[in-house]
């Protein structure tokens, strides 16, 4: 009994597994360079990644730590309002007052 492969299916398979190094070699790097990480988190998260890939990449978009609250929707400090119309027509404007 011989098993064929049929080109078509030889390519998708191929754009398929170059996509997967892709993505996997971007979380490594991701990884590497995450400033809020010690060394030894470092180290575990990339022994995970490396040796359960598929596991490992999925692991890491769910328990590793959002760095700065990028995706919880962290808002930033008060806003001044004072500061908002320098450089404007109305700051220099003798007839505009801050009150109304």
């Amino acid at each position: 009994m011989t098993i064929q492969i049929s080109p078509e299916f030889l390519y998708r398979y191929m754009a398929f597994a170059v996509m997967w190094i892709v993505v996997w070699v971007g979380f490594l790097f991701r990884i590497l360079t995450r400033e809020d990480f010690d060394v030894l988190t470092r180290i575990l998260w990339v022994i995970v990644v490396v040796f359960v890939p598929i596991f490992g990449v999925g692991l890491y978009l769910v328990a590793a730590p959002d760095p700065a609250g990028r995706r919880s929707g962290a808002k930033r400090g008060p806003v001044n309002l004072a500061s908002d119309v320098s450089g404007t027509p109305w700051e220099t404007d003798s007839g505009h007052t801050k009150e109304g």
